[in-house]
């Protein structure tokens, strides 16, 4: 293998081949998905069923491109070929990027973050516990907007449901990533089914081209099926993104749409698998610091927030329990997930809200400030009072909390001054 050529390839593109090797460089574009696939394609031109994929300089890893190739990769297995990835850098092994995580239980539960991580569902209780896994994720790592967590929720759901209904796919993969600096929800969601161009061709619309599929695909109503769909799914989550300024891009066969706002950009002539199985990617981000009108986006509908409702007691109040939504009570970080845990209840609607410590023998002084006195110096005192109860507290704790809030309060009194 020539060096200079390597060096040559790695100049030109992310991704590339060489004899039966495929090396890749970058996973952060959807360019990356379209190099690997013509690198792919070189390699089985070339005759050769093993293959060996080396990673050695992958430095960043988003979805829209692990997501995909991982499930390419997934999908030539399944043909027979013997892929084998090397220097896999431990991003990706974290991320189990040549092993994505199946969405059972015990693999929702035994995985202590979920988010930045490849999960493949095959069925609607996979679909069901993964969506409600990743939210509850969401809710611990960032505080979001009005409407936002709903609107996820929301969006997760019908997108990934449309794998099991249309894609005629044994399964579909999936990721979420928080970019803690931008403030932004990064998820997408694919499938190596039939695509969106064969899944039409099949209905009353017949689409000319998979450019007009995609097209069609995201308007109110359009579905193979009035019986399997409504055809809200992609119709939804489009409006969901551009009122939220979001963005939005639908890969499927050879064409692609990138949507922001209202300009639409399409994209034609681009790889795929096979006419069989053109694939479907969703790639869409939403930004959490700016609250979605749920209900206008959806034109009236608002759906029920389920997870709102679990949460509330006889007397409309809504009560959290602390030891079931932290691993622990000793660390800032897990004051900073039940905190924004909280805060997204309140946003979401909770206007009273219950904090039940029963059952927590103690706490340390920094999950205290970090939990409980950020709290009060968000809100204030007086407004911390009408918004928030504590209950459930041994004297312990009691002493603890008040100690870290009254040093929290008189801190901010200071800086203020």
């Amino acid at each position: 293998m020539n060096s200079n050529n390597l060096d040559r390839r790695n100049q030109e593109r992310s991704v590339w081949s060489e004899d039966d090797y495929i090396f890749i460089q970058n996973l952060s574009h959807p360019r990356h998905v379209s190099e690997f696939l013509r690198a792919l394609y070189n390699v089985c031109r070339s005759g050769y069923k093993d293959i060996a994929i080396v990673l050695k300089e992958v430095k960043a890893v988003f979805p829209n491109a692990c997501v995909p190739i991982a499930a390419i990769i997934q999908y030539y297995r399944k043909l027979d070929f013997n892929i084998e990835v090397y220097d896999q850098p431990r991003i990706l092994e974290i991320a189990h990027f040549n092993q994505p995580l199946l969405a059972t239980t015990n693999a929702l539960t035994n995985e202590i973050d979920l988010l930045s991580k490849v999960w493949h569902f095959q069925d609607e209780v996979m679909v069901f516990q993964l969506v409600s896994a990743l939210v509850t994720a969401i809710t611990r790592r960032i505080e979001c907007s009005s409407g936002v967590v709903e609107a996820f929720e929301w969006c997760l759901t019908e997108v990934i449901d449309n794998i099991l209904q249309h894609s005629k796919a044994s399964e579909g993969f999936a990721m979420v990533q928080v970019h803690a600096d931008s403030k932004r929800l990064a998820v997408c969601i694919a499938d190596t089914g039939i695509g969106i161009y064969n899944s039409l061709a099949q209905s009353i619309h017949k689409p000319r081209s998979a450019v007009d599929a995609i097209t069609l695909a995201v308007k109110e109503g359009v579905t193979r099926d009035p019986q399997i769909g409504q055809g809200n799914g992609l119709w939804g989550l489009l409006e969901i993104v551009k009122n939220n300024s979001g963005l939005l891009t639908i890969t499927s066969g050879s064409a692609s749409l990138f949507i922001r706002d209202n300009e639409s950009k399409p994209f034609s002539k681009l790889p795929y698998l096979d006419k069989s199985h053109q694939g479907t990617i969703v790639d869409f981000q939403i930004d959490a610091s700016q609250g979605i009108d749920i209900a206008s986006a959806l034109s009236g509908h608002k759906p029920v927030n389920l997870r709102l409702e679990n949460l509330e007691t006889n007397t409309g109040e809504h009560c959290i329990i602390i030891k079931d939504h932290t691993h622990g009570t000793g660390t800032r970080l897990a004051a900073i997930q039940i905190r924004n845990v909280v805060l997204n209840v309140i946003n979401e609607g909770g206007s009273k809200v219950i904090l039940d410590f029963s059952g927590i023998a103690v706490i340390s002084s920094s999950f205290a400030d970090e939990f409980i006195g950020k709290l009060v110096v968000k809100f204030g005192f007086f407004n911390f009072q009408n918004i928030i109860t504590l209950q459930g507290m041994n004297p312990v704790i009691q002493g603890i909390l008040h100690r870290s809030v009254a040093q929290r309060m008189m801190n901010s009194l200071q800086e203020g001054s």
